[in-house]
């Protein structure tokens, strides 16, 4: 497989080569490139042979750099491919269940084991093979978010529709002898893989820590989403508990809105700050907040858009402003100066909280609070690491050490004959 350059940098090592949109990079080191991850691995190195398919046919180059980093190559997509899709049809499976009419991101299901490392997306491994597996565990790709469900393979087979649902369990020790950090998942549906089941898939999970870091369970498999909510609440209600409109248009989401803000008095309707095609909600988001419709408003991400929403909520009703500040730390910019100030001009609002959201580390918690974020949502993947919260860091790098020599062994690699 190739991978057509789209867009070379200017000043890059690549365009010093003579590359340039259109080219297509077919080897490096020998090692076919099928995609980012591939191009990111070989390429990273001060030295490799490179073999690209250009204008005037097939040419290599012995390249030689000073120092590791970004070759200069850019992609169609930021995959340098395209997004491999589930081929399973869960039997609680969300998309599956969602209404017409909706923004058409929604009714993608990725399953890929890219997505997972660089996103946190959970993937079920049913379209993976074992040439995948073995990149895995050759380029340390880690960690890896797996929705498990059961480890009955029998009945892993009948919840995901999938005739390779129960096989390619075997691929959860191979990844965790390999050195791979695993985040399982588990969606219980009750009276299917709950009790003796449940029981079962945990004990098979915990056989493999420390590996696995974390087992997250979603409580049931939704099949209404109305009533799910409604059971929800009828168990927490001393807490604010935010449910998402589902349309795409100004007009769907205040009727969807104000359906959702009658489930309970806790109730928060969350808004996006913008449409799928950037039209703005701060108007909607006004109108429900005068009407005394508790607003939670996602997807923010600049000082415009905190700026225009904080203006929009009402002083006397309770709102919360979600500013995504893992994403806006994915893009390389520092998110704290951001927060900070926009915890300065919600305060305006008395009423209007700030929540810290797509936590990424331990560390953010911290940083949240310092900033003076009201709320911060938290995946279990990240809390199942406060445990080490005081740890002495001569125990942590002994720790560190301790697993490269696993990680070692369990490859097999030597240096010396």
């Amino acid at each position: 497989m190739a991978m057509k350059i789209a867009r070379v940098d200017p000043g890059s090592e690549a365009e010093a080569l003579g590359l340039a949109a259109g080219d297509e990079l077919l080897s490096v080191d020998e090692n076919e490139l099928n995609d980012s991850l591939d191009y990111d691995f070989y390429t990273d190195s001060k030295s490799f042979h490179l073999k690209a398919r250009v204008a005037d046919g097939i040419r290599e180059w012995d390249v030689q750099r000073t120092e590791r980093g970004p070759f200069g190559c850019d992609f169609q997509t930021y995959l340098g491919d395209q997004k491999h899709s589930c081929s399973n049809h869960c039997m609680f499976c969300f998309i599956d269940q969602l209404p017409p009419g909706m923004r058409e991101s929604l009714y993608f299901k990725d399953d890929d084991e890219r997505l997972s490392f660089l996103f946190g997306n959970y993937i079920t491994m049913t379209n993976m093979q074992d040439h995948e597996i073995d990149r895995i565990i050759k380029m340390h790709i880690s960690p890896i978010n797996i929705s498990v469900h059961t480890t009955n393979p029998q009945l892993r087979v009948r919840m995901l529709a999938n005739k390779r649902g129960g096989e390619v369990l075997k691929y959860l020790p191979r990844l965790v002898e390999g050195g791979i950090a695993v985040n399982c998942q588990l969606v219980l549906c009750r009276g299917i893989n709950d009790g003796d089941e449940l029981r079962r898939t945990l004990s098979d999970l915990l056989e493999l820590t420390p590996m696995v870091q974390s087992i997250a369970a979603v409580p049931c498999g939704v099949t209404d989403y109305r009533a799910f909510a409604k059971e929800v609440l009828a168990h927490i209600t001393d807490v604010s508990v935010s449910f998402e409109v589902f349309a795409d248009d100004v007009e769907t989401m205040e009727v969807e809105a104000r359906e959702i803000a009658t489930w309970a008095e806790n109730v928060y309707v969350k808004i996006p700050c913008v449409t799928t095609k950037g039209e703005s909600t701060a108007e909607l988001v006004r109108k429900l907040s005068v009407d005394g419709i508790k607003v939670n408003v996602t997807t923010i991400f600049t000082p415009k858009q905190v700026d225009e929403m904080a203006e929009a909520v009402d002083a006397e009703t309770p709102s919360i402003i979600s500013l995504f500040a893992g994403r806006i730390a994915d893009t390389g910019v520092d998110p704290i100066p951001f927060m900070t100030e926009s915890v300065k001009k919600a305060a305006a609002k008395p009423n209007c909280e700030v929540l810290w959201a797509s936590t990424r580390e331990l560390i953010n918690i911290y940083q949240a609070e310092a900033c003076g974020c009201q709320i911060i949502t938290v995946p279990n993947s990240i809390l199942a690491k406060r445990k080490n919260i005081g740890r002495d860091p001569y125990e942590v790098s002994l720790d560190t050490v301790r697993g490269f020599a696993k990680d070692i062994a369990a490859l097999g690699f030597h240096i010396l004959p």
